[in-house]
């Protein structure tokens, strides 16, 4: 077999429509979120408009705000494995785990943004989309621009003219794309009513129960605006040593970078879609 010179190879590149790319990272978060936040959320409703009669004193309303919104840090993960004999060095090996780190972090929070991947089996888990909370936009499945126009009027009704964000598996995506349902600004995906669509390699497109969409269907789900908060990436083991496997003799570099994803929890709603359906 000839030997080719080595060149680098293809570099991992993020998904721009993913879950961290969309996100907003919050001014000043503070030092201590490694230890988890929590919040007082805005009020989620909105008042109603009164007549206005001069010199008469306006009847007061009020507004109950949620309760308090807790939400904990996961880890990221990136890994690169090979043979000891490979020819890298470790910086090269740390380098392509960082590599795999950026290019799949934005899927690994969609997996626990989705299905609670990381925290779902925790005394208390951070909420996530298939936890049973979400209200359905949906009686059944429906062809993709039925199913969309659904969660647009749900996410209008309890945002109240908020702009939102709207979750949904790639498949879904590039169906309300196809029919014309989408369009771009600046690297977004958004919604004729301004939401922002996320299309999430993470995003399993389970019932809102957690059980799998029924064949030929995928739930899609919307959202306040979510937020992310992503620390320092570190390699995770010191020793050389503690990453070599003698028995297979190949060697594991692993970096781990801790992530907060939140929202507030005013809004979850869900619809199911027909994946199968040409309109």
């Amino acid at each position: 077999m000839p030997m080719f010179p080595p060149i680098p190879p293809p570099a991992p590149t993020p998904n721009r429509r993913g879950l961290l790319a969309s996100a907003t990272a919050p001014a000043n978060a503070p030092a201590e979120w490694l230890d988890g936040i929590g919040f007082q959320p805005e009020a989620c409703g909105s008042m109603d408009p009164i007549a206005w009669t001069p010199c008469a004193v306006p009847t007061l309303g009020t507004l109950d705000r949620a309760a308090n919104a807790m939400w904990q840090p996961i880890l990221l993960r990136g890994y690169d494995k090979c043979s000891t004999m490979d020819g890298e060095d470790r910086a090269g090996r740390e380098a392509r785990a960082r590599a795999n780190l950026t290019a799949t972090a934005s899927h690994q929070a969609e997996l626990e943004f989705h299905d609670g991947a990381a925290t779902a089996a925790l005394p208390q888990p951070n909420p996530f989309l298939t936890d049973g909370s979400a209200a359905p936009a949906t009686a059944a499945a429906e062809a993709p621009r039925v199913a969309l126009a659904a969660l647009e009027r749900l996410l209008g009704t309890c945002l109240h003219g908020q702009r939102g964000m709207i979750h949904a598996n790639p498949a879904i995506v590039a169906l309300w794309d196809a029919e014309g349902q989408l369009h771009l600004d600046g690297a977004r995906l958004v919604t004729a009513n301004d939401n922002v669509v996320v299309a999430g390699t993470g995003y399993s497109g389970r019932a809102p129960d957690g059980d799998p969409a029924d064949a030929g269907s995928l739930w899609a789900y919307g959202t306040s605006w979510v937020y992310a908060i992503q620390g320092r990436a570190e390699l995770s083991g010191e020793g050389t040593a503690e990453r070599i496997d003698t028995g297979a003799n190949d060697i594991t570099t692993r970096v781990s970078q801790p992530a907060l994803i939140y929202r507030s929890p005013c809004c979850l709603v869900a619809a199911q879609v027909d994946i199968t359906s040409p309109s």
